[in-house]
């Protein structure tokens, strides 16, 4: 009994040291695998800080590098655009002394024309040297090429030219700044305004065809004119009027440019009017357009004709019937 009970001691003894041993052992299992727990977290913050320590020196190289890039680039961009602005400010330099040149060129040719005189600005009555001078200016050079006249000056009437004594120095000057449109037409006049004709364009030039040769205004020229007009032989007539003088042929005068405007023939009283005429005439010249000056080449009226002939024709009437 009594060995019994001391055997059954040592199992118990035995069993408690076996559940404390068994405790330790799970314990220590516990603790290892905290401590392994705590090693793998420690070794994976220190991999993460190791890697974003990598990726900031990375980030920090890589702006460096940018930042040296970038200096670099502005450094070439800057050199690059000093060359270009000096090649830009050369060429300005130089293009503004060009222009300079040109326009002391201009300036000087316009004077000679002015002291000529033949100047269309000076016939026009323009400032000198104005900006609408030099764009007239440049316009008459334009007029004076040579062009290729789609009709024959046989082919159309005779174009009038008349200037009174004081306008005559502004006729010669529009006769010499127009002179390869009015050569494509048959001129006549009178008999100053031809010799200025003949003088500017060569009196034997095969090709120039001139007209009749009038009388000088007070002994007639006007009256000539107008009967060739009224003959059906004149497209045009381009009259220098001076409207600051008396005229001893006052009569003539009129009955000229009112036959012109019963017969609805071109007229050009003045040298603005003159100028807008001749580049109409180039233009319908060019082109062949004989609607653009329907006078040259049909028999017009003015629109106050066919009542007048209605009320000559009643009175015939009336005094037939009488």
């Amino acid at each position: 009994m009594v060995i019994f009970i001391k055997t059954r001691e040592k199992i118990k003894n035995f069993m408690n040291t076996s559940c404390k041993s068994v405790e330790s052992i799970e314990l220590n299992g516990q603790q290892s695998e905290k401590i392994s727990k705590q090693k793998k977290a420690s070794t994976v913050s220190f991999k993460v800080e190791s890697f974003e320590l990598n990726g900031q020196q990375l980030e920090k190289e890589k702006n460096q590098r940018r930042s040296s890039n970038v200096s670099q680039i502005s450094v070439e961009s800057f050199e690059l655009n000093g060359k270009q602005l000096e090649n830009e400010r050369r060429h300005s330099v130089e293009s503004i002394e060009l222009n300079v040149h040109q326009f002391e060129k201009r300036r000087n040719q316009r004077r000679a024309s002015h002291t000529n005189p033949h100047s269309a600005a000076a016939l026009l009555g323009l400032p000198e040297y104005s900006n609408l001078e030099e764009s007239l200016w440049e316009l008459n050079n334009v007029m004076q090429k040579s062009f290729k006249s789609a009709f024959e000056p046989r082919e159309m009437r005779q174009l009038a030219l008349v200037a009174h004594n004081h306008m005559k120095p502004a006729m010669k000057v529009f006769i010499e700044t127009h002179a390869e449109i009015l050569k494509k037409f048959r001129i006549t006049g009178t008999n100053t305004t031809m010799s200025m004709c003949k003088a500017i364009f060569g009196e034997h030039d095969p090709d120039v065809e001139y007209g009749v040769s009038c009388c000088s205004g007070p002994l007639g020229g006007d009256a000539q004119i107008a009967a060739q007009m009224v003959m059906e032989d004149i497209g045009g007539i381009i009259f220098f009027v001076d409207p600051m003088s008396a005229h001893p042929h006052q009569c003539d005068i009129d009955s000229l440019i009112r036959l012109a405007n019963v017969g609805n023939v071109m007229l050009a009283s003045n040298p603005a009017t003159a100028e807008s005429l001749l580049h109409l005439l180039r233009l319908a010249l060019e082109e062949g357009k004989r609607e653009m000056f329907p006078s040259f080449f049909y028999t017009l009226e003015s629109p106050s004709v066919p009542e007048y002939k209605n009320l000559q024709a009643a009175t015939l009437q009336k005094a037939i019937d009488s």
